[in-house]
């Protein structure tokens, strides 16, 4: 068995950039004050790797706390587009194409394009991959049950797109397909089947969380 960690880690200071605030530690004990160490974490739920729950783009949808753990891990398929890296593309229906004879029903597919390689660069945003909606649409039909991005579905800063719309999320979310989104490290898989397991925080009420996920290599899976 081996483990790859697609986890992106959260360090203090600067988030996304549409939040106007970073990641905050906060060292409320100390060894030399208290004779141990305690610190307050502020984060926002979208921050790094994490997975949206329905209610991030469906009013009334279920909350992170809701979202059955077996949705989110089982089968892996790595769906390469890495050539799509720093290209700013669409991946359209025809690009999953490409896979649908491995994708099967419940499966969990991971998109690769390798653009979290390019997190701290100012062009981070701009640059992205982005699903269309006969994309999603697609995803839909073949019943997965989550997918898998190493970019955001509908991250679209200067660029304008007929299929790209608002409700690129919730065509997804809306079937309860959960988006597990920004993670890394897809390029250090060696195999195309795998298991996968995201992990969210069990937060009451949030329409998300940052999460650990991880691809199991030799495992139940592959």
């Amino acid at each position: 068995m081996r483990i790859v960690d697609l986890t992106m880690p959260l360090k203090k200071g600067k988030g996304r950039d549409e939040t106007g605030r970073g990641v905050k530690f906060e060292l409320l004990q100390t060894f030399e004050k208290d004779g141990w160490q305690g610190t307050y974490v502020s984060v926002y739920a979208h921050e790094g790797t994490h997975i949206d729950a329905p209610l991030h783009g469906v009013r009334g949808g279920a909350t992170i706390d809701e979202v059955p753990l077996e949705e989110l891990i089982g089968r892996g398929v790595l769906v390469d587009l890495s050539h799509k890296f720093s290209k700013g593309e669409a991946i359209t229906d025809e690009d999953l194409q490409k896979f649908g004879g491995t994708i099967r029903k419940g499966d969990i597919p991971v998109i690769r394009t390798d653009q979290t390689k390019k997190w701290s660069q100012p062009d981070f945003y701009t640059t992205s991959p982005y699903l269309t909606r006969k994309a999603c649409k697609w995803l839909v039909n073949k019943k997965v049950k989550a997918n898998v991005f190493d970019f955001s579905i509908e991250y679209s800063v200067g660029r304008e797109d007929p299929e790209l719309e608002p409700d690129v999320h919730a065509i997804l979310l809306s079937q309860n397909i959960y988006n597990i989104e920004y993670v890394t490290n897809l390029d250090k898989l060696t195999q195309k089947i795998f298991t996968i397991v995201a992990l969210p925080l069990l937060l009451v009420g949030v329409e998300g969380s940052p999460a650990r996920v991880i691809a199991i290599e030799n495992g139940l899976f592959g």
